[in-house]
């Protein structure tokens, strides 16, 4: 099964280029706050819903960005949630 993640510049990403992105950041994240958490499971399938704050620092500027956060989880026959489709938009603000 392959993760994709669709993020807020319409950049789709496999699991593998997922990780090296986030390896080969510049950013610094000092923390992440969800609100707004809705999470409806159909089976083995959940959908998560969020708002997420994430203040970062880019080099020498500091930045907040808020972003609407969708995620798939599959719950898989070992019993682990594992996430298999995710979407980001950025919030206007």
């Amino acid at each position: 099964m392959t993760t994709l993640e669709s993020h807020q510049w319409g950049e789709v990403l496999n699991r593998s280029a997922l990780v090296a992105s986030v390896q080969n950041s510049t950013a610094k994240y000092s923390s992440f706050f969800a609100t707004d958490v809705h999470v409806r499971i159909y089976g083995p399938t959940a959908v998560v819903n969020m708002h997420l704050e994430r203040p970062w620092r880019p080099k020498r500027s500091q930045f907040r960005a808020a972003v609407s956060r969708l995620h798939v989880y599959l719950n898989n026959s070992l019993g682990g949630w594992k996430v298999v489709a995710g979407q980001e938009t950025i919030l206007p603000g």
